[in-house]
């Protein structure tokens, strides 16, 4: 999301049809934007809640749909929160450069992608997070990681990718850690073995 030009009012329709935002969340988004482009003012952040909105709540629904990457560890209430840190998803790649991702950001990203934000776990919605902190240095870190435990097998990539869809589709229920313990764990045996004995019972 590099070069967006908000004061057209064409870029702004486009943002909030293309990511079905709300007006909150593409304020909130120019703001971290105009921080991130060297032009911080405090101003917007500033303001109560009860005009501004729950920036925590705009956060996360910016990162459900898919404006701010999933690596994204949002503050906790009463945590600093700081615009710069805020890796926003980059639309701008063209068809070459994404031809030229190594493979460990592929795949790495395909991940990411498709993990659950969130979780329903003792009947209360929770988030799961990423799980980063403290155990990698940088989201390369992680996706290189990943690729160490599946022995860089596209095959068992694509299965795991199919096994979360299946998990997430039919509500099964088996995804209620961070994106980080599911890969230090193998959490995907898991979810293969439920869809084993599912399939086993059913006609």
């Amino acid at each position: 999301m590099k070069n967006i030009n908000f004061n057209d009012f064409e870029t702004e329709l486009e943002l909030l049809e293309k990511y079905e935002l709300t007006p909150n969340e593409l304020f909130a988004l120019k703001a971290i934007m105009c921080a991130q482009n060297g032009n911080w003012d405090n101003r917007y952040f500033a303001l109560p809640v009860t005009v501004r909105g729950d920036l925590r709540e705009i956060l996360a629904s910016l990162q459900k749909k898919g404006v701010i990457k999933k690596c994204y560890d949002i503050p906790r209430y009463a945590m600093e929160f700081d615009p710069m840190e805020v890796p926003l998803f980059d639309d701008t790649v063209s068809e070459t450069e994404e031809e030229n991702v190594p493979t460990y950001v592929r795949m790495g990203s395909e991940l990411e992608d498709v993990y659950p934000m969130f979780a329903l776990i003792n009947g209360k919605l929770e988030m799961l997070g990423s799980g980063f902190k403290g155990v990698f240095d940088s989201i390369d870190d992680f996706y290189k990681f990943y690729c160490d435990q599946i022995n860089w097998d596209e095959e068992k990539h694509k299965e795991i990718i199919d096994l979360i869809n299946w998990e997430e589709e039919n509500n099964i229920g088996c995804i209620v850690y961070s994106m980080a313990d599911f890969v230090k764990e193998h959490k995907w045996e898991e979810i293969k073995q439920v869809k084993e004995d599912i399939d086993k019972h059913t006609v």
